[in-house]
């Protein structure tokens, strides 16, 4: 999701508001008029006659009911006395190096699910002209996999490392928290949630293409190796180039021996077919070069 979507997360955090009605727990509406809707609830609220003020959520996010896509979002609020101690966390932790590294771990029965930062940024709350509080948002992809072990399972173990410093929370049985959250993940609508499935090794044709046959088979849907629903899908002469089933990029194609010709909106470009199996095809533009798996 993009940064513009986090930044907004920031004025709904800390206004939990559950509903039984399986609505989402918070809305938030994009200054281009998508809406996001939150899944999820307080990990820990702080609380009076602590020393340890830490709040922190999770949360589903589906933008647009996750028509353009579906993300995990965490929240931190931090209290501190003044700048001075602020400046100390950024120095820390809290500076840009340092929270590109961030990543949240859950267990739920018995299993282990890390989510990897796609964005986590950080911004300072004012009272009184001072800085007392900063507030952090963490936002990684989810798949539809650990999203149904989070609506199937409470939470045992919730552990967010930002920029370092962990943030942690156990539970050795359900409470009325957990069952909270656990309850508002059911409310996903998962029919939306990108889903990418590839081959088996084992069940791949590596049969290679000849050169006369190109065109026709090239057709349909490849993956790109080692990316997160990158997909680029070959028609009778366009193409349509996506990530987890938001369309990027759109065009035509023409393959000449073993050249390809793109028009895009985004520009012309020729790529060399190095290799071309029936079920693996590796393009190189200049000196870099993609392999792609077929996927239905």
């Amino acid at each position: 999701m993009k940064k513009i979507i986090l930044f907004s997360i920031f004025f709904f955090t800390f206004q939990y508001a559950f509903s039984q009605n399986c609505k989402p727990t918070k809305e938030a509406k994009q200054p281009n008029g998508d809406v996001l809707n939150l899944y999820g609830g307080n990990v820990r609220s702080g609380g009076f006659g602590s020393n340890d003020k830490s709040v922190y959520a999770v949360y589903i996010a589906q933008n647009n009911d996750g028509k353009k896509g579906t993300s995990l979002i965490a929240t931190l609020y931090e209290s501190v006395k003044n700048k001075n101690e602020y400046n100390t966390a950024v120095n820390n932790f809290l500076n840009d190096n340092n929270l590109k590294n961030s990543f949240l771990e859950i267990t739920v029965n018995g299993k282990f699910l890390k989510f990897n930062a796609n964005s986590c940024i950080q911004q300072p709350a004012k009272f009184l002209g001072d800085i007392r509080a900063y507030s952090v948002t963490f936002e990684s992809d989810v798949s539809k996999k650990q999203i149904i072990e989070l609506q199937q399972n409470d939470i045992q173990k919730f552990r967010l490392v930002i920029g370092g410093h962990p943030y942690e929370r156990y539970f050795k049985k359900a409470n009325k928290r957990t069952r909270k959250i656990k309850e508002a993940f059911t409310c996903v609508n998962m029919e939306n949630v990108f889903e990418q499935k590839k081959k088996k090794a084992t069940e791949m044709d590596l049969t290679e293409v000849q050169k006369n046959e190109y065109s026709k088979t090239i057709k349909g849907k490849w993956a790109l190796q080692g990316s997160n629903g990158n997909v680029l899908e070959f028609l009778e002469k366009s193409f349509v180039y996506s990530k987890k089933g938001l369309k990027l990029t759109e065009g035509s194609y023409k393959i000449v021996g073993n050249k390809m010709i793109i028009t895009s909106s985004s520009g012309n470009s020729v790529s060399e077919i190095t290799m071309f199996l029936k079920d693996m095809l590796m393009l190189k533009e200049k000196s870099e070069e993609t392999t792609y798996e077929r996927i239905n």
